[in-house]
């Protein structure tokens, strides 16, 4: 059983998009996937980590990081 989650991304207080774990075993992350237009262009975007996203995503949202 997998210990990784997926995660809902807010940005003070607004969902912009959701982080999903990779399906690679041979690399671990996560995908982006915009819920909000702002954030379209990180859509289907790969990421180390939750945090990572989040950082993109307020940078998108044009809030400092």
């Amino acid at each position: 059983m997998s210990d990784r989650f997926s995660y809902v991304i807010e940005i003070e207080d607004e969902a912009v998009g959701l982080v999903i774990p990779t399906n690679d075993d041979r690399r671990s992350g996560v995908i982006f996937h915009a819920v909000h237009p702002k954030a379209q262009a990180l859509h289907g975007r790969s990421f180390d980590d939750p945090q990572q996203a989040t950082r993109a995503a307020s940078v998108a949202m044009g809030r400092a990081a």
